[in-house]
């Protein structure tokens, strides 16, 4: 790939970027998040409208389809993933570290991926319990 090619491929990928994450009035209007611009990603000096744990977990909930097809261990996983969120969310609000963007992306990514299996697993086994 040449360097022409990639600079095509790096501004389709911020054009995406901005629909989705900046220039969607809906995420905007429905996603509750503080939005501070210290704790969010920007894409060509323009901020996301959601911080970047929320970001990973709308990415995740996007491919969490994925991981229905693992629903079992998937489903175990989340808790794991649901544990290390609160722990990076709640050691940084207590002061206790300092968090990063790629670490709250990729807790609320993981997070996020798995929810939809951990969902299923319960109203799997809610459902047997009924019969």
């Amino acid at each position: 790939m040449n360097r022409g090619q990639r600079l095509s491929l790096k501004h389709l990928w911020e054009e995406l970027l901005i629909k989705i994450f900046v220039d969607n009035i809906l995420l905007y209007k429905f996603v509750k998040c503080h939005r501070l611009s210290s704790r969010s990603f920007f894409v060509r000096n323009r901020q996301f409208h959601v911080c970047a744990r929320c970001t990973g977990l709308i990415v995740g909930y996007t491919v969490s389809p994925i991981f229905l097809l693992f629903s079992e261990f998937a489903s175990k996983l989340f808790v794991v993933f649901c544990t290390a969120l609160a722990i990076d969310g709640v050691t940084q609000l207590l002061g206790w570290r300092y968090s990063n963007n790629k670490l709250r992306f990729a807790t609320g990514f993981m997070t996020g991926a798995t929810s939809l299996s951990f969902l299923w697993f319960i109203i799997r086994h809610l459902a047997l319990k009924l019969r």
